[in-house]
């Protein structure tokens, strides 16, 4: 009896998470992340503009094709970027730190798999098991790339009519925060990303360059971009509608309740906050809120 009574509270849950149970796949504190910050696209890949940027790129959608592929067009450092992008948008805190969150960070919630390049075909990548160098055993050849996965993400929103003043707070820090990160002058994004500098080095024991710091500023732009462009408030009450009917047998109503607390209204605010900088208005104008 005792030995079901444990598992009953230890499987009685709605779902599981096996966060790394994937083949060839690590987390960031465990990985050899330097070579990883030293793979980057090249200059016609990496560009200057944030504009036509495909949506979700940097948290996980990754291509198959080599040099054209999503993997290729963005380094590891702007794919860190783009998820920072994500989590200010949704609040979520447990991932990598930024001066718009007071936390610590969580390396687990960021599963890494590299992009290796086919033996004998320069031009072909393949997503491979194991650290580093060249497998021509195994038929592996170099890393030429990382898939970086945002899991275990958590929507955060923030009620206006029980917490008005701190999501007046919260839009006031999203909003200073991009406007250092858009800002023409390295030593001024180099100061906004310190925080995230600290959780690298402190999970990876990797000094994060300058231009590593430039890279993730970089992928910060690309992801507002895309949620701006793929997230509008329409696409996103269409989303709600589709994840109510999406589960028939919701256990405990968990399902129902989760959804409840994610409030369209702040998205819509927050959305309207990256608009501001993606299309590419000044500070001053950015920072009414």
């Amino acid at each position: 009896y005792r030995e079901l009574h444990m598992m009953h509270s230890q499987f009685n849950r709605p779902f599981f998470l096996a966060m790394e149970c994937v083949p060839g796949s690590s987390l960031l504190c465990n990985y050899n992340t330097q070579q990883y910050f030293a793979l980057r696209p090249s200059a016609t890949q990496h560009g200057g503009d944030e504009r036509g940027t495909e949506a979700g790129a940097g948290a996980g959608a990754g291509a198959e094709s080599g040099a054209e592929s999503v993997i290729g067009a963005y380094s590891f450092a702007q794919r860190i970027g783009v998820i920072i992008a994500l989590d200010i948008y949704l609040n979520n805190s447990d991932r990598i730190p930024t001066s718009v969150h007071d936390n610590e960070g969580n390396p687990n919630n960021l599963l890494l798999h590299p992009c290796r390049s086919v033996t004998g075909s320069p031009g072909a990548a393949s997503r491979g098991e194991g650290e580093g160098g060249d497998d021509s055993s195994s038929g592996l050849g170099s890393i030429v790339g990382v898939d970086v996965f945002a899991i275990d993400t958590c929507v955060s929103t923030i009620n206006a009519t029980t917490h008005q003043q701190l999501r007046r707070m919260y839009k006031l820090r999203v909003t200073s925060y991009l406007e250092k990160v858009y800002s023409p002058d390295p030593t001024v994004v180099a100061k906004a990303l310190l925080r995230t500098k600290e959780f690298i080095y402190s999970e990876t024991c990797y000094e994060a360059s300058p231009q590593d710091c430039l890279d993730i500023a970089h992928g910060i732009r690309r992801g507002v971009q895309s949620i701006v462009s793929a997230l509008p408030p329409e696409v996103l009450a269409a989303e709600m509608s589709y994840l109510r009917a999406l589960v028939q047998t919701d256990w405990n109503g968990v399902w129902a309740k989760s959804l409840a607390l994610v409030d369209l209204e702040f998205l819509g605010e927050m959305h309207g906050i990256f608009s501001r900088f993606g299309a590419g208005v000044s500070a001053g104008n950015a920072r009414s809120v």
